[in-house]
């Protein structure tokens, strides 16, 4: 009967331990399930913050430009060795008469900026009705076919694309106010017309 009594005591001991390993498991699935749904919404709220950084940055460069040519009554020289790229360190020291800035928060990489993460950043200006990734030169920034293109180079591909389906509305690296080149060196440039 001591027997018999101490088997069910063991007995009940090891159904609530089944129970509890299959509770334990149980709470491990859900636990890991909730961690991938969190893991994935973490990682898209940071590409979203990544866009948006980019995107502001965009707007910002297009004010600074224009509160430049506001201030001193003409658009940014040129870089003396390249025709259709902007010297961007006149928006960081100027001379010139009138200038009120800095206009853009980056410091300078040698004629372009350098955002606080991604490659460098430039801007140029062409054709604003270019048909691929190349911009077309432009002869005179003040008329109205010409635009400026401002340019971010080593962003990751996702961003880019999201960008472009921002502004554009679509996907589409050749056409817009958004192009991607990828074969242009490097991670590849994205360049966009801004102001226009």
């Amino acid at each position: 009967m001591e027997n018999y009594i101490l088997r069910g005591k063991l007995m009940k001991l090891c159904k609530k331990g089944a129970m509890f390993g299959l509770d334990a498991r149980i709470a491990l699935v859900i636990f890991g399930a909730l961690s991938m749904i969190s893991g994935a919404a973490l990682y898209s709220a940071i590409q979203e913050a990544k866009i948006a950084r980019v995107v502001a940055q965009i707007n910002e460069m297009d004010k600074a430009l224009s509160a430049y040519h506001m201030d001193t009554g003409h658009a940014i020289p040129k870089i003396p060795t390249i025709t259709d790229r902007l010297d961007l360190r006149e928006l960081i020291t100027s001379t010139e008469s009138g200038w009120k800035g800095p206009y853009f928060p980056f410091a300078t990489t040698g004629y372009n900026l350098a955002p606080n993460y991604g490659g460098a950043i430039s801007v140029s200006y062409g054709l604003k009705d270019s048909t691929n990734t190349t911009r077309a030169s432009c002869t005179n920034i003040e008329s109205d076919t010409c635009g400026y293109w401002f340019e971010w180079y080593s962003l990751e591909d996702d961003i880019e694309d999201q960008i472009d389906i921002l502004i554009d509305g679509s996907s589409d690296p050749q056409n817009g106010n958004v192009r991607i080149c990828d074969a242009c060196g490097g991670d590849g440039v994205m360049l966009v017309l801004i102001g226009s």
